[in-house]
């Protein structure tokens, strides 16, 4: 009998308190038989043995997948899409919750979960893993300590292999973001940290937490993920936020000229500048940078040319 399996895709930073959450999903009251894959990079399964203490799951217990000596987000999708339908075909389980390592993007993992009907059509016949939601945890108490409550995420220039840089990746790419250990730092610092969180990700709900408490409710059966949605939201968030930098560059090259100019009695020539360059921004076809670069430009021309009349006033007061 075909059975399709909604998925859990769980990520966030090592420490954050991910099998955290897995150990209070796999003690859930609600009578949800879980499957759960556990990944790790490492040659000792660290996430396995956490859960095993914690009597969670048993040695023998086939509802625990370990992927070891590999990361699922880049080589091995094969193994991931086998993990998964050998959970499909026990037809044991109603959810499956795959704890992604912490070093993980959670984007390739989502595609590969996506294009099990593609990779492997021929296991279809007995269902198919639906990617229902992706939940980042992050820590609060990290972000305050390591992070300057996030101020660190917002740096110009962040090489792909910088920490920051995949913190951000986890926190863009998600529908739900964990934020755990949040009684732990003050509240000024808390929304310190729920603002630069929006900034990064604007539509994901944010949901505060300790030690994993959260009600499940919000994070299972959600259908919340769409693999082309949410990719076009995180490309549409990177070129607005290059554009708009793009855009304050040039518009502070161009007033850096401006008050050259002004300053040096040139002030025809700066008019014309004025004109031309706002000539050429409405020209613009993104009609969004060129009001951007307008407003920038025209206000700063404003402020230059207060300073300017200040600066005459105190001299003709001396005379």
């Amino acid at each position: 009998m075909k059975k399709d399996i909604p998925v859990l895709l769980l990520t966030g930073y090592l420490g954050s308190g991910k099998t955290t959450v897995v150990n209070k999903i796999l003690n859930n009251r609600k009578g949800i038989k879980f499957a759960v894959i556990v990944n790790d990079i490492g040659e000792v399964n660290i996430d396995a043995d956490l859960i095993e203490k914690g009597g969670v799951v048993g040695q023998k217990d086939d509802s625990l997948v370990a992927l070891q000596n590999g990361c699922i987000c880049c080589t091995l999708k094969m193994d991931l899409i086998q993990q998964l339908h050998e959970i499909i075909v026990m037809q044991r389980f109603d959810y499956i919750v795959i704890e992604a390592s912490g070093i993980c993007e959670p984007e390739p993992i989502a595609q590969t979960i996506c294009s099990f009907p593609d990779m492997a059509w021929q296991l279809t016949k007995d269902g198919i893993p639906i990617l229902d939601c992706i939940v980042t945890v992050v820590d609060a108490l990290r972000m305050q300590s390591e992070f300057a409550c996030g101020d660190d995420l917002m740096k110009k220039n962040l090489a792909e292999d910088d920490l920051e840089s995949l913190v951000i990746q986890q926190i863009e790419f998600c529908n739900i973001i964990l934020l755990n250990k949040a009684s732990e730092i003050t509240p000024e610092e808390l929304g310190r940290v729920k603002s630069i969180i929006r900034a990064l990700q604007p539509t994901a709900e944010i949901i505060t937490c300790d030690y994993g408490d959260v009600d499940f409710d919000k994070i299972l059966n959600t259908k919340m993920f769409d693999f082309d949605k949410r990719k076009w939201k995180v490309l549409s968030l990177k070129m607005m936020t290059r554009m708009m930098m793009t855009t304050m560059r040039m518009s502070t090259n161009i007033i850096t000229i401006i008050m050259i100019m002004m300053m040096t009695r040139k002030r025809n020539m700066a008019i014309t500048t004025i004109i031309t360059t706002t000539t050429k921004a409405v020209r613009w076809r993104n009609t969004a940078s060129a009001l951007l670069f307008i407003t920038v430009v025209s206000r700063s021309i404003w402020r230059v040319s207060m300073s300017l009349w200040r600066a005459r006033c105190r001299k003709m007061s001396f005379v």
